[in-house]
């Protein structure tokens, strides 16, 4: 038996016993911490998947990956669709999208504001944890 041990669709092992495709297989399921390094550990491998695409086809198959574990981290950390959905507009409204190219190069900051900036990304990532 080929150990895989990632995370995959809820149906997958029943589908590849009903198309024939696999004689056998082993699964668990998981839960809290787990799960959560689990989904991350698939959102790595569903991002790589949609950098390694090579026609429209495949960017659109491993795009609809890439939602659904997007999906499923969502839920799992209790955020609501419309918590989603505001705070995606509002960042936006607030800062644009990333259809135009836009490169920063580099910054040189206003004196202090570059310390401010920096004290905010560091207790931003305290708070999350």
């Amino acid at each position: 038996m080929i150990q895989t041990n990632k995370l995959v669709r809820d149906k997958v092992c029943q589908v590849l016993a009903d198309k024939g495709i696999a004689k056998r297989t082993k699964m668990r399921y998981v839960k809290d911490k787990e799960y959560e390094t689990f989904l991350y550990a698939k959102l790595m491998e569903e991002c790589a998947e949609v950098i390694g695409s090579n026609t429209t086809e495949q960017i659109t198959e491993e795009l609809a990956d890439l939602l659904e574990v997007v999906e499923a981290i969502r839920t799992y950390a209790g955020v609501s669709v419309m918590e989603l959905k505001e705070a995606k507009t509002q960042k936006f409204c607030d800062k644009g999208g990333f259809f135009e190219g836009c490169i920063l190069e580099g910054i040189e900051y206003t004196a202090g504001e570059g310390i401010r900036t920096m004290q905010k990304m560091v207790n931003h990532k305290k708070e999350s944890k």
